[in-house]
């Protein structure tokens, strides 16, 4: 029941309404949203995007809770990161609950840029995805969140 409530944070987070529009409508980018609902699933998706045939172009970002069931989002980074000998063109963005420093140290090991809570305000939440997505943009790819 925990897991499944942090999940539905999650997307009502995202999917948050002011005045009528989603936080990432409020981005002003054009997004296509993938969600999946565990780790273990998420963890297989990113691995069958094979940098060596372009498959990690067909995402920009990954925004990832921590407490995702079944498997971690840190389980999910050290599965993902000690797997992996070739860097992938896609940004992770950890959008979480916690704020606990250890797992903010732990997650930063990782060098991911962007640890957001999902506890901050509309404009916080809004200004930290545009200022991804505009850094996205800036690199040549698409602003898809």
């Amino acid at each position: 029941m925990g897991s499944q409530n942090r999940m539905g944070r999650l997307r009502g987070t995202l999917h948050r309404e002011l005045r009528g529009k989603t936080l990432l409508d409020m981005t002003g980018f054009d997004y296509n949203l993938e969600h999946i609902s565990n780790g273990e699933d998420a963890l297989d998706r990113l691995m069958e995007l094979d940098p060596d045939k372009g498959g990690d172009k067909e995402l920009d970002l990954v925004l990832l809770d921590l407490g995702l069931p079944r498997m971690s989002g840190l389980k999910l980074l050290e599965a993902f990161y000690g797997a992996r000998s070739r860097e992938h063109r896609f940004r992770i963005a950890v959008l979480t609950g916690s704020m606990a420093p250890r797992d903010r140290q732990e997650v930063m090991s990782f060098r991911i840029q962007d640890y957001i809570s999902k506890d901050s305000d509309e404009d916080e939440l809004v200004s930290a995805l545009r200022r991804i997505a505009s850094e996205i943009q800036g690199v040549g790819q698409k602003p898809a969140v």
